[in-house]
């Protein structure tokens, strides 16, 4: 198993994600993908590391390895609705994804100013 699958596998296992979660959170058709990552079989491509970091709430260093210090933060742990909010939060285009926050803070302290 790769360092970066390894802790792939940590991090989903530690935030209560199913491979098929993590799958559609990173845009893959199926959890064989993100088996085969985990499982070491896969390489993934540089782009993707950065997309895993931000789906996993821990950073690319991290999964490669290149932190010394081998455990990412255990105490994170998602309840279902913040899995579906995260989820959904990475559908929204990454150019779109500031404004909304925005939008959604301004709309819950009932501002409507800039």
């Amino acid at each position: 198993m790769s360092t970066v699958g390894k802790r792939i596998l940590q991090r989903r296992k530690e935030l209560d994600i199913t491979q098929e979660e993590l799958a559609r959170m990173m845009g893959y058709k199926s959890k064989s993908t993100i088996n085969k990552i985990e499982m070491g079989i896969n390489d993934i491509p540089q782009s993707k590391i950065i997309k895993f970091a931000e789906v996993l709430l821990t950073t690319p260093s991290f999964l490669m390895g290149w932190d010394e210090e081998e455990d990412s933060p255990e105490e994170l742990k998602l309840t279902e609705g913040e899995r579906i909010v995260l989820d959904l939060f990475n559908r929204v285009p990454k150019d779109k994804q500031e404004e909304l926050v925005l939008q959604m803070i301004r709309f819950a302290l009932g501002t409507t100013t800039n």
